[in-house]
């Protein structure tokens, strides 16, 4: 049974470009209602309000913190907000394989 997710390869590389230090990263996952179907990706979508898993992967159980939806990425360098209302999604860049 597993209780937590480990952080994805994706967050731990935004973490790494921010320089920002961290002992463990915990998660958090709630939905969240958008106004078309394409959710927080900003592109073309239905007029049909959507639900879409909003995850948060916050260091230290305080902040920073990641929150992820849909392939997007929203990093806020303040105190943990659940439940938080986010607009300014950005597409979650590549993470490089070896």
């Amino acid at each position: 049974m597993q209780y937590q997710y480990d952080a994805p390869p994706e967050v731990l590389a935004i973490l790494d470009k921010r320089d920002v230090g961290y002992f463990n990263v915990n998660y958090y996952a709630w939905p969240q209602m958008f106004g078309s179907t394409a959710g927080p990706c900003h592109g073309i979508g239905g007029q049909a309000m959507s639900t879409f898993t909003v995850q948060a992967w916050v260091c230290d159980d305080a902040g920073p913190t990641v929150y992820t939806c849909a392939g997007m990425y929203y990093f806020e360098d303040e105190p943990f907000k659940p439940f938080k209302t986010i607009k300014n999604w950005r597409e979650i860049p590549p993470t490089k394989t070896n």
